[in-house]
């Protein structure tokens, strides 16, 4: 098949990724690099607050699903 992936598909639609992403890279362009507990926490009040459903334990995304998020976005880089 095209295009797809082997494993579990991701939790979040490709769109609140991508926007995820782009706000954490533009963050670090100016100069405010987030961790991997504030990515989470971000990202926990945007499900929150999109009332989106997710498997995440109290709206809150945790390792695992930070390890995939880096996987399908490699422009994302702890330092």
């Amino acid at each position: 098949m095209d295009g797809s992936r082997v494993g579990r598909p991701p939790v979040l639609d490709e769109e609140v990724e991508e926007d995820i992403v782009e706000n954490v890279l533009l963050a670090a362009d100016k100069g405010f690099g987030l961790s991997q507990k504030q990515v989470c926490i971000k990202t926990g009040s945007l499900v929150k607050r999109l009332h989106l459903k997710t498997p995440f334990k109290n709206n809150m995304p945790g390792k695992d699903w930070f390890s995939g998020l880096k996987k399908r976005h490699p422009a994302l880089s702890l330092r």
